[in-house]
């Protein structure tokens, strides 16, 4: 950025199956008079059977099926979404965010694609508008 700031954002990785910690986010963030490191990997539960191998069972795939119920953060963002439809409360994100979001997503994918830096916003999509 102009003020020397460099950041990286990215997403999406598959890893192979033996590996099933597919929800793994982790943030750090180092300044010049300190840092802030949050890991939400969910490496901190492992099982390991002979049967299965290792398994990490805190990572499931968000709103995927476990055992009698869904759990991931997924189950309950889409539980908010249909309370705020049914009971008519505001959203936490606005569409505006979520599409801001999905387009440094899309930046990410292209900027490792191509090997190089995108500019936002991205050619052809529409600009954000400022939340109120």
């Amino acid at each position: 950025m102009d003020s020397g700031l460099s950041f990286v954002v990215g997403g999406g990785w598959s890893l192979p199956p033996g590996y099933p910690n597919f929800s793994t986010t982790w943030i750090e963030m180092v300044g010049t008079e300190g840092a802030l490191l949050v890991d939400d990997s969910h490496r901190d539960v492992v099982l390991n059977t002979m049967e299965k191998g290792m398994q990490l069972p805190m990572s499931t795939m968000p709103g995927e099926r476990v055992d009698h119920t869904y759990a991931g953060p997924m189950a309950a963002e889409t539980v908010h979404f249909l309370e705020a439809v049914a009971y008519d409360r505001p959203v936490m994100v606005t569409p505006e965010h979520a599409r801001m979001v999905m387009e440094i997503y899309m930046a990410a994918d292209l900027s490792a694609e191509r090997n190089e830096s995108v500019t936002l916003p991205l050619k052809g999509s529409k600009p954000v508008r400022a939340a109120a």
